[in-house]
This record gives structure tokens, sequence and C-alpha cells, in this order.
């Protein structure tokens, strides 16, 4: 099947390798903010609230700064942006192997990574591939998004032994290095408005207001962002935080508990994809109303694993297999629902959602365990959330009428 799309689409598949190796970089410097923090505290000696606090300006840029990133590749192509944001985040992780002084990391690392991110999250890898794909594009969005992946369980362990031969000031001198590569990439690879099979649409063109008006006029999209707020909720806030140690809370030593984290992530990849091919052919909003289900009896299995080491292993894979796996559905929906012309606006707006979600379900574990010193009352939350988003989705209209017919293998 994917040596047939090949031949049909080569320019589009350099893109999806172009979108993985982009969200790879992209994830790493996001991710090593954890790696990188034991050695600012030995020098120049910053504390970790300090660097928590520039992680956390930089997912509030990375939620401002979607939406117009969004509305810029729709308007004008995916190249300057990508390019551009690429840039920006190389500059930052560069000034930051630079800096010396405190002011330096929330400006280097918060702002300029944090405006680079937003430029080349998971949203405009979406909008950028919808516009060179008409067929497939489940199967392209799911193997792009899945370069996340790959910057956490590839990239990031390459960066641990680079930290401990080079240095973080000289791993983040080439992290930079490499990142301005794939920049250069972006401009040469990326046109600056591709057209897919489908005809171009013509809300592309039309100024941002009335764009604008068109999303948040549309049903699907407040079904979607309401449902997708909540997948933010239960996967980045609740559980990419809270595992490990609701993990050592249930008696796991902390190498089990990071293992278990290690193996969410791996499943993280081969779950994005799947649900990506399984998007061009089944009932989308019935494939993404079963994700969100089928986390609501996870967080069930959750609360019993207590003492039982393989039950964290198979609820961490299962996970894992699930968390990642509604993002190429909800981004298939908009293309094909409200057109390509906007997927980068909508895109925007509604993981800029999935971001207000995530610090929600951060916050609340830590509120719920200072009161109650324990997370069953976190879980029962999710749950009954998720639960939510799966009966939202279940209102969300199909429309294929728009994409041509699958090509046979």
């Amino acid at each position: 099947m994917i040596p047939a799309a090949l031949r049909a689409n080569p320019s589009g598949w350099l893109v999806v390798g172009f979108c993985f190796a982009a969200l790879m970089a992209v994830y790493a410097t996001r991710s090593s903010i954890g790696l990188m923090m034991p050695f600012w505290e030995a020098e120049p000696g910053w504390t970790r609230d300090h660097a928590s606090n520039a992680g956390a300006l930089a997912l509030l840029l990375m939620a401002v700064v979607s939406p117009f990133a969004g509305n810029l590749i729709d308007r004008f192509g995916p190249r300057a942006v990508c390019a551009g944001g690429l840039c920006c985040v190389a500059i930052g992780v560069l000034a930051t192997a630079a800096a010396t002084r405190d002011w330096h990391l929330p400006a280097f690392y918060g702002g300029l990574v944090g405006i680079g991110s937003g430029a080349i999250a998971m949203p405009m890898v979406s909008a950028a591939i919808a516009q060179y794909f008409a067929s497939g594009r489940g199967l392209a969005s799911g193997i792009g998004f899945s370069g996340a992946t790959g910057g956490q369980l590839v990239a990031l362990p390459v960066l641990g032994l680079m930290v401990t031969a080079l240095g973080w000031r000289g791993t983040y001198t080439a992290l930079g290095v490499a990142t301005l590569a794939i920049a250069a990439v972006a401009w040469l690879l990326l046109r600056r408005r591709p057209e897919a099979a489908e005809e171009t649409d013509a809300r592309a063109l039309a100024p941002v207001g009335e764009r604008l008006r068109y999303v948040l006029s549309s049903g699907t999209f407040w079904l979607l962002a309401i449902g997708f707020l909540i997948c933010g909720f239960s996967t980045a806030g609740v559980i990419e935080v809270h595992l490990i140690p609701y993990a050592e809370f249930c008696g796991f030593a902390p190498i089990e508990g990071a293992t278990a984290y290690g193996v969410h992530g791996a499943f993280n990849m081969v779950g994005v994809i799947l649900a990506g091919f399984l998007a061009d052919r089944l009932h989308r909003p019935r494939l993404l109303a079963s994700i969100y289900f089928v986390r609501v009896l996870l967080f069930a299995m959750l609360t019993q694993v207590a003492g039982s080491l393989p039950l964290l292993f198979v609820f961490a894979a299962l996970y894992g297999f699930f968390n990642f796996a509604a993002m190429p559905v909800v981004a298939h929906i908009i293309a094909s629902r409200m057109g390509v012309g906007v997927i980068g606006l909508a895109m925007g707006l509604i993981f800029g959602g999935h971001w207000l979600g995530a610090a929600a379900g951060a916050y609340l574990g830590g509120a719920f365990y200072s009161l109650w010193a324990r997370y069953d009352e976190l879980w029962v939350v999710a749950a009954l959330a998720v639960a939510l988003a799966g009966c939202l989705s279940l209102f969300v209209p199909e429309d294929r009428r728009r994409e041509p017919a699958l090509q046979p293998a």
C-alpha cells in the first residue's frame, strides 16, 4: 500500500518526512528541559522553579501563536511559517546555549523556543500535510504526527548521551545547528501554495475575519474543540504529568514509573499511525468516540494497578496507544468537513484549547492530591470528562464528499 502511495504522490511523502523530522526536533527541544534542569542548577545556577516558569511561558506562547500560524499556512502555504518557526526554535536554543543571566532563560527558551514551537506544532503539520494530500490524508498525518513521539523516544536519549559527553551548552549548540538545517530543508522543499488533488478551497483567500467567523459558527468545530480540550486534560495534563508520581504513590520504584512512561511513549507512535490509517477508511466520528470511550475504561484500570507492575505496564501501553490517536482523526474531519482552506486556523484554535485543558489537568491533579493525598478523585473526574468527549464526538456529522476514493494498493 505505501509503495503505491509513494509513487502516486512522491512530493507529498517528502513533506511527511520533513514534518516527522521537524516535530522530532521541536519536541526533543521541549522535552529536554527536564533533562537540562540538574545541569542548569550547577551552572549557571538556574533553579528548577525558574526553569519550570520558562517552560510554562513556552507553552503559553504556543497556545497564542498556533491560531495565527495556522491562519498564515492557510493563506500563504506552509513554506515561510515552517521555515520561520524552525529558525526561531534554533535561534532560541543557540541563544540559550550562550546564556549566562537569569532573564536569558525565559527570554530565549521560554520566548523564542515557545514562539517557534507554536509555529511548527501539530496543528501546523496537519495543515501542511492536508495541502499536499487529497487521498490517504489520514495515514500521512499519522506518520507526520509520530515525529513528536520520535522526539521523545529517539532524540531525547541521544541528547542524554550528548550532554554527558559535551555538556549542556555543547549539546544545545548541536541541537540548534541541526534545527537550522531542517529549517533550510523546509525552505527548499515546501512550495509556497501547494494544491492537493482536490480543488483549492477558496476560503484560504478570504479575509481572516470572514474565515474566523466561518470556523466559529460551525457546530462541527465546537464539538471537536470541546472534545479536544478534554483530550488535553486527560492526556498531556493528567497522565503525562501525574503518571510517574502516581506510580511512586502506588509503591513502585522511580525507575519502574519512568519505564512505564517510556512504554507509554513507544505505543504513542504505533497508535497515531494506525489511527491515521483507519481514519481514511472508517466512520471517523465513531472512531474518535471509540478512542475516548476506551480511555474511560483505562482510567478504571488505573485505579487497580497498585501492587501489580505488569498491570501498570499494560495500562501504560494501552493508554499510550490511544493517547495521540485522536489527533489525525480530528485533523481529517476538519479537512473534509470544513475545508483545507481553514484547517490551519481551525486546528490552531483547537490545539490552543488542548493546551489549556492540559494546564487544567496538571493543576487539578496537584490540587486534588493536596486536598486528599490520593489520586482516586482525579481519575474519576478524568474518566467522566473523557466520556463526555466521546458522547460529543458521536454528534459530529460524517462527510467524505470532498474526498476522492482511495486508490487500491
